[in-house]
């Protein structure tokens, strides 16, 4: 019986917790949407593979959180894992003037990009 009562006190804050942190969920989205045009088709071999694979997503973790990325943010953002060193020292730079109130947003993501760019044609 005790087991029952905390399962159900826990089970709603987890469920909260993991809809809230999850970043950009639209891949996953667009998942469950198939399943469900899949079942309104009725084609039902379409809807298993789709549900196996929604299945697969939300019970790996670290799957669902490469699939819908990251909410860290700061030095452990996963996007600044392959800067060079002047990039890292460009975006110190920059962050110091986001602190400040300026706008540079669009110059912060352009750095960023370049490093992916240069990162994935190796």
């Amino acid at each position: 019986m005790l087991g029952s009562t905390v399962r159900v006190m826990l089970i709603w804050p987890s469920y909260k917790a993991f809809m809230y942190e999850a970043v950009e969920t639209d891949a996953v989205l667009k998942l469950v949407d198939y399943v469900y045009n899949r079942r309104y088709e009725e084609d039902l071999v379409g809807e298993e593979e789709g549900y196996r694979m929604l299945r697969e997503i939300l019970h790996t973790p670290e799957f669902f959180k490469s699939i819908c990325g990251s909410c860290l943010r700061g030095t452990l953002d996963p996007s600044k894992d392959f800067l060079s060193k002047e990039d890292e020292s460009k975006i110190k730079q920059i962050e110091s003037l986001e602190a400040k109130g300026f706008e540079v947003k669009k110059l912060k993501e352009k750095i960023l990009n370049n490093a992916d760019e240069k990162y994935y044609r190796q």
